[in-house]
């Protein structure tokens, strides 16, 4: 026995080595420890603001994290004084092992980070309670969060104003806003200068919160609105962060908005002002009062100049409108006609029918279609057996119509039934509209549309009972004998009616490919979706290469003491930023630059570096003539190190 055990022996030694054995051992003992480990999640909710302190007019985000939870359904943020959109979100998975003492420890963070728009509608300190989330029947909170609002500093170079076209309206009317951007004119030696009181290259930035849309008001396509402002010769303005979308990097798409010259009195005296404007009209579709949020407007502007219009000195400044509340009264009920079914605005009416030859109590589809200009959301169907000639003649049937909506018509398509013989017509379909211009009520009717009801067809009895023979027979149910109709009968109707279809390998296979492809088409794509749906993530991850690109392309034109190489170094710095920090560059200040990145916990000694380079290059695109030459030497180089260092600092 101990000679078969040491054969055994020889025999494994031979086969396993022993480093291989010591792997196989290390391994088990891993997975045995793993097995151990103890992974049980804590659900936790965390509410996040991006920024604690805005202006009015301006928006933020609130993130709100969840913790120990796949999946779930992100609760519904309100709040009265806020405007709160969902803007989606992302799940996250991450593990990690830990071995104390021989024993390993498998840590688990999985969860989601639901994301939320905030515009507030007034100034002050706002208070966002926690936010709920019921999960399997426990109830968990988040932390509160407070967001304070405030009014942009009184100040006489920048001002924008909003104001509708009148003080109140009636559904239906056309609601005219006028969005007014006064900037101060430059002066030059005492005279004023004809020319844009703000830089080309980098313009003010409006936040217009209706230039797309507003609620669920009818208004003008956003593309077919924007075409007149766009591809000007003269600066224009940022809205709204629309970009252009390059090659290598997405650039904001500046809109030219007819200039007028204007006064006004202000404390200072009276000062001469180019006004900007923006019109768009809008279309209520209910009845109720209206919040239109207020516009800001952020701005570094030249506030003075030399001779040459160079500047030589400039300021930030930022404005908003004041929030305006519109009233949209509902249709007044005094003098409604029977026959007004919610048509505001101007309307004809057209009715066809199908078939015109009939017999009395044959179905008869009538379609009744309202077109016109005006509101066709409100357009409910008319009510026709309402109307005598027509209820007279015709029984109109209790299932409501079928309802069809084109871009300027709304179709109804009713069943009626015929009475009588001798119906030569459907008789003209009344319709009341009410006219938003006139403020009355209008009538309109269709033209009668041509028919002919015949008598009902009837069977005598030898048609149905045949009882010619020794035996009384069916005649509309007679036996059918041959052709695809025909019966089955006597042994034929115990044959088992259904097939067989051998299944092997081969034909399986085939079966399962298309699903199996369909499946992974529909993962592609569910996957690729997501990535889109994340364009800032995108952005971030492509900043670094894209600003030492530009760094790269700047070094091979670099031309000492040129204003345009200064320029250069900021764009691509705060571009790098913005990207990084999800929000646009080129409103970045060196404060928001300290501020975003203290939030991110930097390095205070990179810290230091980046606003030390920011600041070299404000002062030299602002006052060339106040730095030596000797100072600005090595920018480039500088530049591109640091993006390098924040690259590899892993906070952004």
């Amino acid at each position: 026995m101990s000679a078969n055990r040491h054969t055994a022996g020889g025999t494994c030694a031979a086969v396993l080595s022993p480093q291989l054995c010591a792997i196989i051992v290390c391994c088990l003992y891993f997975l045995c420890a793993v097995q151990h480990a103890s992974g049980a999640a804590t659900i936790t909710v965390q509410a996040r603001l991006a920024d604690t302190d805005i202006y009015l007019g301006e928006s933020t985000s609130l993130e709100l994290r969840i913790n120990g939870i796949r999946n779930p359904e992100p609760p519904d943020l309100i709040h009265p004084d806020i405007d709160i959109t969902k803007a989606g979100g992302q799940s996250f998975n991450n593990s990690s092992y830990t071995m104390i003492n021989g024993q390993i420890r498998q840590t688990e963070e999985f969860g989601y980070v639901a994301r939320y728009l905030l515009l507030p509608r007034r100034a002050g300190t706002l208070e966002i309670p926690p936010l709920i989330l019921v999960h399997e029947g426990r109830t968990y909170r988040s932390n509160p969060v407070t967001l304070r609002v405030q009014r942009p500093p009184e100040q006489d170079v920048l001002r924008v104003e909003v104001s509708p076209n009148k003080p109140s309206y009636v559904l239906g009317e056309t609601v005219t806003l006028t969005l007014d951007l006064s900037i101060r004119k430059l002066t030059a030696n005492g005279a004023v200068l004809d020319t844009d009181p703000f830089f080309r290259e980098q313009p003010p930035h409006l936040q217009i919160p209706w230039f797309e849309n507003l609620g669920d008001w009818k208004t003008t396509d956003l593309r077919t609105f924007v075409q007149p402002f766009l591809g000007q010769p003269r600066a224009g303005f940022y809205i709204n962060d629309y970009r252009r979308e390059g090659m290598f990097r997405s650039s904001l798409l500046p809109f030219t908005l007819p200039r007028r010259e204007t006064t006004r009195t202000t404390p200072s005296g009276k000062l001469a002002y180019f006004t900007y404007q923006l019109q768009k009209q809008f279309r209520p579709i209910r009845a109720g009062v209206q919040t239109i949020p207020p516009v800001l407007v952020q701005a570094t502007l030249p506030t003075q100049v030399d001779g040459h219009g160079r500047a030589l000195r400039t300021e930030k400044f930022v404005s908003s409108s004041a929030s305006l509340t519109i009233n949209i009264r509902p249709v007044p009920s005094a003098g409604q006609p029977a026959s007004f079914s919610g048509a505001i605005g101007r309307f004809q009416v057209e009715v066809d029918a199908n078939p015109k030859i009939l017999r009395v109590g044959d179905p008869l589809s009538v379609t009744l279609t309202v077109r016109g200009e005006g509101l066709l959301e409100t357009v409910h169907p008319p009510a026709l057996e309402q109307q005598d000639p027509l209820a007279q003649d015709f029984k109109v049937q209790a299932d409501p119509p079928a309802v069809k909506t084109d871009s300027d018509a709304r179709t109804f398509t009713y069943t009626l039934r015929p009475r009588r013989t001798g119906i030569r017509e459907v008789p003209p379909i009344e319709i009341a509209y009410f006219d938003p211009d006139t403020q009355r009520f209008q009538v309109v009717r269709s033209a009668p549309v041509p028919l002919r009801v015949d008598a009902a067809s009837t069977l005598a009895l030898t048609e149905v009972v045949d009882a010619s023979g020794a035996s009384v027979k069916n005649v509309l149910g007679q036996e059918l004998t041959e052709g695809i109709l025909a019966n089955y009968t006597g042994a034929d109707l115990l044959v088992p009616q259904h097939f067989h279809i051998p299944l092997g390998r081969r034909t399986a296979l085939l079966l399962a490919l298309p699903p199996a492809a369909y499946g992974a088409a529909l993962l592609w794509r569910w996957r690729r979706r997501r990535r889109q749906q994340h364009p800032d993530y995108q952005r971030a991850r492509k900043a670094g290469p894209c600003a030492l690109t530009a760094l790269r392309t700047l070094k091979t034109h670099q031309t000492q003491g040129d204003a345009a190489l200064y320029d250069g170094v900021h764009q691509a710095l705060t571009g790098y930023l913005g990207d990084n920090l999800h929000i646009e560059g080129r409103r970045l200040t060196v404060d928001d630059v300290i501020r975003h990145l203290q939030a991110r916990q930097l390095d205070p000694a990179l810290l230091e570096q980046v606003t030390t380079l920011l600041h070299l290059c404000d002062s030299a695109r602002y006052a060339p003539g106040s730095l030596a030459v000797a100072q600005l030497t090595g920018l480039l180089e500088d530049a591109e190190a640091l993006v390098q260092r924040l690259e590899g600092s892993g906070r952004l």
